[in-house]
């Protein structure tokens, strides 16, 4: 019986640490990666209400605030590399057709000239012509299935997190990923209401931290929140993005 009772008690104890324990990201271990497949590539899509885009002076007021949804991916070089694939790709037909003019000139040439400059044309409207987006149409919804709920991965670097007081810094500044839930981010919600976390968590961060002071690096930790459910809320919560305080030991 005394046997039973202390396997049962062990297995209370795993149990309940499973259920309640804290999540520890340990970045001291060797290889740590904490991305994975999250790589950079395709943008994010964000959801902004349409007040919060437009600039009104001061002289009145959105009819209808509508959710709008955006791609986003904070850089340009993408946009960079296409207008210089396509300004290459609109000069080859044209010095190649200079090359061609002096042996050829009639009404054959013309007609290519003609079709070029048409083409050039249909290009330019395709490649700077604005997608117009009419929140002014019955029925005019943004979002579809874009709806606030579960929390968007996002990645920190180490160093930004930790609050350091200027007395060293992280040894290795690994990748972090955090789940967050924003009012761009998160999803859609009705016109007066943002997406923000309604379930969190607390994760412990174990890392190397080299003080000025000291010869070899010690092992400290920090706690951050992690986002576990987003739901449409009134008010959003604060999320606090960086300078956690160091602590010897997982404390919760």
């Amino acid at each position: 019986m005394i046997h039973r009772i202390i396997v049962f008690v062990v297995l209370v104890i795993i149990i309940l640490n499973l259920v309640f324990g804290v999540n520890i990201i340990d970045t001291t271990k060797l290889g740590f990666d904490h991305c994975g497949s999250f790589i950079c590539g395709d943008p994010k899509m964000e959801v902004y209400k349409l007040k919060d885009l437009v600039d009104t002076k001061n002289e009145g007021s959105v009819l209808v605030s509508h959710n709008i949804l955006l791609n986003r991916s904070y850089s340009e070089n993408v946009v960079s590399i296409i207008k210089v694939r396509l300004v290459m790709f609109l000069l080859d037909p044209l010095l190649h057709s200079e090359k061609k003019l002096h042996y050829r000139v009639g009404e054959n040439m013309i007609y290519r000239i003609i079709v070029f400059i048409v083409l050039v044309l249909l290009v330019l409207n395709l490649v700077f012509a604005a997608n117009v987006i009419d929140t002014t149409k019955l029925g005019f919804d943004h979002c579809g299935s874009f709806i606030c709920g579960d929390p968007k991965m996002e990645v920190y670097k180490l160093k930004d997190l930790v609050d350091n007081k200027n007395e060293g810094s992280v040894l290795v500044s690994h990748n972090i990923l955090l789940n967050r839930c924003r009012k761009t981010t998160g999803g859609c919600c009705p016109n007066t209401q943002l997406c923000t976390a309604s379930k969190k968590e607390q994760i412990c961060i174990k890392f190397k931290f080299q003080y000025i002071s000291f010869d070899a690096p010690v092992e400290k930790y920090i706690v951050v929140e992690n986002h576990l459910n987003c739901s449409c809320q009134t008010k959003e919560n604060y999320v606090q993005e960086g300078g956690f305080t160091m602590k010897d030991k997982c404390e919760v």
